[in-house]
């Protein structure tokens, strides 16, 4: 039987997981994914109803995200002291004081910022459709987006740039509204500095990644690997201080995260993690095919999404294969899926006939999701 009482409050719970497998569950089946896998003209199909359906359920989903384990981490905090304080953002620990240590209202407001944002920015993009909400369904609850408090800050910076580099004519009130929201953005997570950085090197950066620039990318992978390991031990050895993240300064709190990897890094837990990535690779891989390969025409706002998202996986890929590295590889991932599921979703929704790729991922991802997200840790949390 469901339990909802739970103690302590904070635990790690199976039952209330389940209310996120039916969510998510109820999303994936709202939107038809088996026939609009067999039948792309489907997927392509404008439906207002079915996308604001999506996103009201995701935001519940968001904001009761009991399948996260940092939806429990931050409710202990808000159980012990009935407000935020140590390395949390000053705006979070106003808000769970203004909010009187209520932690469900609290991810109400913050979730409430990060999927009102991506609802625009898909508004704004024209991407109600089955394609699409089917992309988000699969990558985006089990991408940490449930998880941190970041989501709030980089999508709210995505809509900013959104709203005044976009393809329609720009008005005024669009291009003030973007700087507020970016500006806004940074109070929201200290890496958005990072993600807003990415954001202008996509939108400044001239070059068009042609097939001789992501070759050349490739084989320079293994040189700029040994750059950054090296700028990484100088940088646990004391000789550079960072901040990113949770007060990433080489005293404390950092060396945490970075003892914390080692700890954690072997080959069994390695090809699990690639596991997990493969399908926003292959995601990656196939915007890049159709873009920079096939140069599949789009229009000049989705090419800025697809820099930004190519920029940040190969950043990340970076740090992957270093064990002290571990939690900066996944943050600045976790920045390339917010642009990717937009680009993703408009190029599923531009096919003839179904890629063999595109299918690939649809199953690996859904074999993930209903494997490891829900069943493996419900079998571990009972």
């Amino acid at each position: 039987m469901l339990s909802l009482k739970i103690m302590p409050a904070y635990a790690y719970n199976a039952d209330l997981l389940l209310i996120n497998a039916f969510l998510w569950l109820l999303m994936f089946y709202i939107c038809k994914p088996f026939k609009v896998l067999m039948h792309p003209a489907l997927g392509a199909k404008q439906t207002r109803s079915l996308y604001n359906c999506c996103f009201i359920i995701m935001y519940i989903y968001s904001v009761f995200a009991f399948a996260d384990h940092d939806t429990y981490h931050t409710w202990r905090e808000f159980a012990l002291h009935s407000k935020l304080g140590g390395h949390y953002e000053p705006f979070y620990k106003w808000l769970s004081v203004f909010l009187d240590g209520n932690y469900f209202l609290w991810r109400a407001c913050v979730w409430g910022v990060a999927v009102g944002s991506l609802y625009f920015v898909g508004r704004w993009l024209n991407l109600c459709n089955r394609g699409f909400l089917i992309i988000m369904i699969l990558f985006l609850p089990h991408s940490y987006f449930c998880a941190t408090r970041g989501a709030a800050g980089h999508a709210l910076a995505l809509l900013g740039f959104i709203l005044f580099i976009g393809d329609k004519p720009v008005h005024k009130r669009h291009f003030i509204l973007g700087i507020l929201a970016i500006a806004a953005s940074f109070f929201m997570h200290k890496s958005n500095f990072l993600f807003i950085t990415f954001l202008l090197i996509g939108w400044l950066l001239p070059l068009r990644f042609s097939k001789s620039a992501v070759w050349t990318l490739l084989l320079a992978y293994p040189l700029f690997t040994f750059v950054i390991t090296f700028l990484l031990n100088s940088f646990i050895q004391g000789d550079f201080k960072l901040e990113f993240g949770e007060d990433m300064n080489i005293q404390g709190y950092s060396m945490e995260y970075v003892e914390l990897g080692r700890k954690q890094y072997s080959v069994l837990t390695k090809i699990i993690d690639f596991y997990r990535l493969l399908p926003y690779l292959l995601s990656c891989a196939y915007l890049t095919y159709k873009i920079s390969f096939k140069k599949i025409k789009i229009d000049k706002i989705y090419y800025f999404l697809y820099k930004f998202s190519f920029i940040a996986v190969y950043v990340a890929m970076l740090f992957y294969f270093q064990p002290a590295s571990d939690w900066l590889y996944r943050r600045i991932f976790f920045m390339s899926i917010f642009p990717m599921i937009f680009v993703f979703g408009k190029l599923v929704g531009m096919e003839a006939t179904r890629s063999k790729l595109v299918k690939f991922i649809f199953w690996n991802q859904l074999i993930y999701v209903l494997f490891f997200s829900f069943s493996y840790w419900y079998y571990k949390w009972r």
